[in-house]
This record gives C-alpha cells, structure tokens and sequence, in this order.
C-alpha cells in the first residue's frame, strides 16, 4: 500500500497532541502529577471556528477519549456548529453533525470547512444555498497531513505537507488557496510547518522555512516573512532574518489596514518588538519598541484590530506559579490591564485562555471555569456566555 511520506494515518494533531499529553501528566503516577496538571492548563472545551461580524461560531473540542479512538480507526464524533451574537448572547445551531474533529473545522459565517475523514475529502457548505461541494479527495484518503485553516471572504486556506523523511531537509509544507467560486487554486511553497499566515483580500503573509542569516540564542526560531499577491502571484520577502518564539504555534502574523504586522526578538538578546510593513510604500516602522517588560516576563502579541493590540503578558514560571493578564495596547503605547489570572496550587487555571477579537469586542475562555468572557473595548464592561458547561 502506498503511503504518502508526510502520511501519520490516524493522524494527531497539534490540538490532539496538546489534550493527550496534559491527560498524561495526570496518570504519571507521579507525587507531582496532580500539582503538574493543575500547573499546565489544556484546550478550551470550546473552540472558535471563525467569526461573522460580531457574532461568533465555535464547536466543542475533542476529548482525550475521541482522540484516542481517532486515533486507532474510528471515525470522529458528529458535532455541531454553533453561533452566538457576542451583543446579545443569543446563541442557535448553524449545521449538524459534521464528521470531523474541532482542530479540522473553520467557517466564517457564509462558508464552512472541514476534513470528512468518513467521506474522505474537504467538505464545504454553503450556508446561504446549503450547496455542498467536495474538493482533494485524493489528498485525504492518502492521508496526508492536510488542515483547513482559515475561510476569508470566498476563499479557503488550506495547509498541506508536501513531502517528508527522508527529505534531506525534512517535512515541507505549502498553503492552498482555494477560491470557492472559481475553483482556483494558488499553491504557495515554502511555508514552515507551524502554518503562520494572514490573509487579506489579496494580500498573504506567511512565515517561511527559507533559510536565513541570523543565528537563534536559545531555543527560539529563525524564520522570513513573505508576501504574495493573489491576484498577480508577485511574491517578495518583506521581512528577512527574524528571531521569534521558540514555540512556532505562537508566533503570529496580522494584515491590518494594508499593513503586515508581526512580534520579533531584536538583535542581541530577548527584548522584543512589533513591527509592521506597509503594503503600499513597501516601508517598514517600529510600532512597538522594548516591548517585553523588564524582570523576565513576556509579552506576546496575540491579535491587531484598527490600531489596537490585543497582548497576553506572562509573569513568573508556568510550573512555579505564574500569572498572566491581558492588556489592551495602542500602537501609540496607550495600555490598560483588562484582566489577570494567578495560576497557583490553591487556584489552578485548567484552559488555555486564547484571547482574540471578534468584530468590536475582545474575547477568551475563562481559564477556571471555561466560560466565554466577552470584553467591551468602549464600556470596559464583561459578559460571560456557558454554552452548556
């Protein structure tokens, strides 16, 4: 039998991989494991599929038993897709039963997304004409590593493993974007393996692979970032030779008002900062400089909306005691504290809280109680919404 060399099977994803092994610290066994546990926190029960305006889709995440099960040949749990209007906090079913886990679902209101590893191929629907319309059938029942990754506007951004081991220079990966009226394809190369991109109209930023001129201190990353237009398929790099997170999943890139924006360690050492590229001039500016505090705390920068940041701060060690907080900055260094949470042995924090926007509002997952917090950028105020914990 044929195997693709990017093939895992039933494969775990990052999401799968994150679920399973928090769920390991907890069977150690170990005098620690609970204390450990409690220390790391795992996904959300819930996670964001997409958002339409202010109104947000999720689906509830796969657990270690599914994970487990998927692993060894069953097919994934039907799920549905849900919708809340964050203003109202009404909420209702947008489709049923989709064969696929959580990590494989993206939407954005018009259009859904999905790996069906029953019928084998990216399903989408169309959810003004409830069309439905199958594409790389071929890919799947390979079993390639192949995630759905984001819908903007009509098109569909796939991220796919192209080649694997014994490849000299190991896995290479590409984005496809797939317009969904037309049918076409634009394949770009070069990505690296941890799928950081933005889109925008027909701006796409993503993170490379390509090799670069700048040696890592520590365990941190090296990495370019390019730019390709998808209507002309020009592509240039617009931002050689970045130091980043060492955890590549973290890293991010935003278009914002024509604008390229992306968090980097500066020369020398760990201090950071944020730094954008206009699309038009073909300019570079600083917008945020010595961005990390001093004392050893980090900054990360975790969504752009106007000329807002949205940015999680993490004070002291995740395993000693650490607490986080969320702060509302603007490009001209305006910061408030929304929101902080200790994670100690008496008040563990059990969800990673993925802050974000959606439309005008600032949202994450309470990390004690796995609640949807939806912050007020204008009132300062907080809603919480429970669907059904």
């Amino acid at each position: 039998m044929h195997t693709h060399p990017c093939s895992t099977g039933r494969r775990f994803t990052r999401t799968s991989l994150y679920i399973a092994l928090s769920s390991v610290v907890l069977l150690a066994g170990c005098p620690f494991a609970g204390l450990l546990s409690g220390m790391l926190p795992g996904l959300p029960p819930y996670k964001i599929a997409g958002a339409d305006g202010n109104r947000m889709l999720f689906v509830e995440q796969e657990g270690l038993d599914e994970v487990i099960a998927f692993s060894e040949g069953a097919p994934p749990a039907a799920r549905n897709l849900l919708a809340v209007d964050l203003e109202t906090l009404t909420s209702e079913i947008i489709l049923s039963d989709i064969a696929a886990p959580a990590s494989d679902i993206v939407t954005n209101g018009r259009w859904v997304a999905w790996v069906d590893h029953v019928k084998k191929a990216v399903e989408v629907r169309d959810l003004d004409s409830g069309a439905e319309s199958s594409y790389f059938e071929e890919l799947v029942a390979s079993g390639e590593e192949l995630t759905v990754r984001q819908l903007a506007g009509d098109r569909l951004v796939i991220h796919r493993c192209t080649t694997g081991y014994p490849h000299p220079g190991g896995p290479q990966y590409e984005f496809i974007v797939l317009d969904l009226v037309t049918g076409a394809e634009t394949h770009i190369s070069d990505s690296w393996r941890y799928a950081t991109f933005a889109i925008d109209d027909d701006y796409f930023a993503l993170m490379t692979d390509t090799s670069t001129n700048v040696a890592p201190l520590g365990l941190e990353l090296t990495t370019n970032i390019d730019l390709v237009n998808l209507g002309t398929g020009e592509r240039q790099t617009i931002a050689p030779d970045l130091r980043v997170t060492g955890d590549g999943y973290a890293s991010r890139l935003f278009i914002v008002n024509a604008q390229v924006i992306w968090q980097k360690f500066k020369p020398g050492g760990f201090q950071s900062q944020v730094n954008s590229y206009d699309i038009a001039t073909g300019t570079t500016t600083t917008l945020a400089d010595d961005f990390n505090p001093p004392g050893g705390d980090r900054h990360w920068l975790r969504d752009v909306s106007g000329e807002r940041m949205l940015v999680e701060l993490q004070m002291g060690h995740p395993l000693l005691g650490e607490t986080i907080s969320f702060e509302l900055r603007t490009f001209a260094g305006d910061t408030v504290t929304i929101v902080e949470f200790p994670n100690t042995a008496t008040q563990p924090r059990s969800f990673d809280p993925q802050p974000r926007f959606v439309g005008n509002l600032a949202v994450w997952t309470d990390p004690y109680t796995g609640e949807f917090v939806i912050y007020n950028l204008e009132s300062n105020t907080t809603e919480r919404f429970a669907p059904g914990l």
